[in-house]
């Protein structure tokens, strides 16, 4: 596995143009979209990133919209590549 290149979108709007926007960048690099990971809480920006060639990785934000008020939650059987509760247990799922 290969780090070392990060792509915020963070503070941007992460609809289809954004995400395009994003694979167009991992090829600048000169790595394919499915070599890069986007990682989020927020499951459609996720699906969108899927259809653009990224692969994915869902973290939950359970405190998102405050106390008692749920966060972003996946549809039943939306796949992601990689699921984890937070970043320390993303990091060990992709071996870091």
């Amino acid at each position: 596995m290969k780090f070392g290149v990060f792509l915020p979108i963070s503070g941007r709007a992460t609809g289809p143009d954004t995400l395009r926007e994003a694979a167009r960048s991992a090829e600048a690099l000169g790595l394919r979209p499915e070599q890069c990971l986007m990682v989020a809480a927020h499951p459609a920006d996720l699906a969108s990133a899927a259809r653009c060639g990224l692969r994915t990785a869902y973290v939950p934000r359970p405190l998102e919209f405050g106390p008692g008020r749920p966060g972003s939650q996946p549809e039943p059987g939306q796949p992601f590549d990689v699921v984890a509760g937070d970043f320390v247990e993303l990091a060990e799922k992709l071996g870091c």
